[in-house]
């Protein structure tokens, strides 16, 4: 067997559960009822996050004066694509403004890479329908 047929090294990760999670990065502050985490177990990197029960994502604005929180029933994060799937949106405020959700509207992608300031400018497309 030659280097070249090896297989690729398998990716070890680990789970952990916390109840009332929080998670937060330069862009975004997310709390739930329950949180998992995956870490790659070498690296001690975030590979993916879920988040269940009563999910409130602020987003992180760079200017006080905007502030922005969607909710939800469950949320992943997959911090290498950048980026926050909610399931079952139940709704989002941006300066106090209260927006319900339509039943088109179910799941929504948030960016979490700083570009989800470049929808803010419209209110009303902020968020990305999956």
């Amino acid at each position: 067997m030659t280097v070249a047929s090896l297989p690729p090294p398998v990716r070890r990760t680990a789970h952990f559960v916390s109840n009332t999670g929080h998670l937060r990065n330069e862009h975004f502050f997310l709390t739930a009822d329950h949180l998992m985490l995956e870490v790659d177990q070498e690296k001690f990197e975030l590979v993916s996050a879920r988040a269940e029960g009563n999910i409130q994502l602020h987003m992180l604005c760079p200017d006080a004066d905007h502030k922005y929180v969607a909710s939800g029933q469950s949320a992943v994060y997959q911090p290498t694509d950048c980026r926050i799937t909610l399931v079952g949106w139940t709704g989002s405020r941006h300066n106090g403004v209260d927006y319900p959700p339509t039943e088109t509207r179910q799941n929504v992608v948030v960016p979490t890479d700083g570009s989800f300031y470049d929808y803010v400018v419209d209110e009303k497309s902020a968020l990305v329908t999956v």
